[in-house]
């Protein structure tokens, strides 16, 4: 790494040097966002979602209580795995790329046993009060549902307030041009996690108290929040400022992210349109956004050079020599290289989505979209990005290589064989082999409805 001041600047963000006697809770305050967020994803997150499948596979009916089960899990996965390991990522991450001290640790902490005991009480209580019959247990279990929502939304408040608060003491932001190029996607991450939050708490304590189902509109509208307003935007604005150090990659040029954010929010902002009843000559305005939505991920991956990497290329072709290959370090590569694939795949699939509308292409199913994402894009990224940083956040060393290839093969073969199956004849009639992973909630009430007792299909 060239001793640039850029460089160390990433080199000091990513890879700080550890004070002596200092330990995980000294160091990475936001860690418990991590642990909480690993521990949802492997129990209320994939786990969950496999037992719903399991349950479908053995030929078992599917109630309400199912569909309201796959929309915790959805939801889980969307705020807790990826939600709250970004914010664990952003809350270590920003303060350091601001210049400004860490936020308050106590407040930190506070925030992930908010989120993740509101997440918990959310999958426990919403399939839950779905199968109880009126009753005494039914409201209480209701106004746990309506409790889960509060906590989650007064975590997220709690963590941003804390990260505001120490942004105010950091230097004039007009130094910081590494912050300043990324900024717009960061105000996109937390306004539209607390716009999501604060519809999931509405929505929980106005309807889903009294049926255990969230309504379609807002559940596909906290969906579209969490992938496209959160998850995409955080994704990039981290990857904007680390690739430079993992990948050999070119720092990307403010006006070139600058041009794809504002392509990105116009075509996200017609998309969102879909949930309003547009007179008749706006009805195209969504379809619209999804190719401009669709172009605006396509230049993602152009402007982060990922996965094709050609400035890493020149770069290495200019020193002269090979870089130091580290064995974990490779294998993290071949997740986050994959996961910018999925991020183009979403593109072309935003893009036919778009032009479908106009019958200029058959319309792909939008599960492909959703999971290229959220098992794509997000988790492979996760994972690959957290082999690199949090060994370093947290102060200690990988525990083994070949358990980061296990998981390379384990990765990216679950993405193909979830993502790739949908685009069989099947797939669109047979939701029995449909396992809902990432941000699956959106679709779930709607297409599996055969599964239903008679007269619950509505």
């Amino acid at each position: 790494m060239s001793k640039s001041r850029s460089g160390m600047t990433l080199l000091n963000v990513v890879e700080p040097v550890a004070a002596p006697g200092s330990g995980v809770r000294d160091r990475f305050p936001s860690a418990p966002f991590i642990w909480w967020a690993t521990g949802l994803a492997v129990t209320m997150g994939f786990g969950l979602g496999m037992l719903l499948f399991l349950h479908l596979s053995a030929g078992h009916a599917a109630g309400l209580w199912w569909v309201a089960a796959v929309q915790a899990h959805g939801h889980v996965q969307l705020f807790g795995w990826a939600g709250m390991f970004a914010l664990g990522v952003g809350l270590y991450f920003l303060p350091r790329l601001r210049g400004c001290p860490p936020p308050s640790p106590r407040a930190v902490r506070a925030a992930a046993w908010l989120m993740g005991s509101g997440l918990v009480l959310r999958a426990l209580a919403q399939p839950t009060l779905a199968a109880l019959d009126p009753g005494a247990q039914r409201a209480v279990t209701g106004g746990a549902l309506v409790l889960s929502g509060l906590l989650e939304l007064g975590g997220a408040v709690l963590a941003v307030g804390a990260l505001v608060r120490a942004e105010r003491q950091g230097p004039p932001l007009a130094g910081r041009t590494g912050l300043l190029a990324v900024i717009p996607f960061m105000l996109t991450f937390f306004a539209s996690l607390l716009l999501a939050l604060t519809i999931n708490a509405v929505t929980l304590a106005t309807d889903a108290q009294h049926t255990g189902l969230v309504p379609g509109t807002a559940d596909s509208l906290m969906v579209q929040l969490g992938l496209f307003g959160m998850l995409v935007p955080i994704s990039a604005a981290v990857s904007a400022r680390t690739f430079p150090l993992f990948l050999r990659l070119r720092i990307p040029p403010r006006g070139e992210l600058s041009a794809v954010f504002a392509v990105y929010l116009i075509g996200l902002l017609c998309r969102l349109t879909a949930l309003l009843d547009l007179p008749p000559m706006l009805q195209s305005v969504p379809a619209f956004g999804a190719v401009v939505l669709g172009l605006a991920c396509l230049g993602l991956v152009v402007v982060l050079d990922v996965p094709l990497r050609r400035s890493a290329r020149a770069r290495k072709s200019e020193a002269g020599r090979s870089w130091p290959v580290v064995p974990e370090y490779r294998a993290s590569e071949w997740l986050i290289l994959p996961a910018y694939t999925w991020l183009g795949v979403a593109g072309l699939l935003l893009i036919a989505d778009g032009l479908s509308w106009w019958g200029l292409v058959p319309r792909p199913p939008t599960d492909a979209e959703r999971h290229a994402l959220g098992a794509g894009l997000i988790t492979l990224l996760i994972l690959g990005m957290a082999i690199r940083m949090i060994p370093g956040f947290a102060g200690r060393k990988l525990h083994s290589a070949g358990l980061v290839w296990a998981t390379v093969w384990l990765g990216n073969g679950a993405v193909l064989l979830r993502v790739l199956p949908l685009f069989l004849p099947s797939s669109r009639a047979d939701c029995s082999g449909w396992l809902p992973l990432p941000a699956s909630a959106g679709t779930s009430g709607r297409r599996c409805t055969r599964h239903l007792p008679a007269g619950q299909a509505a």
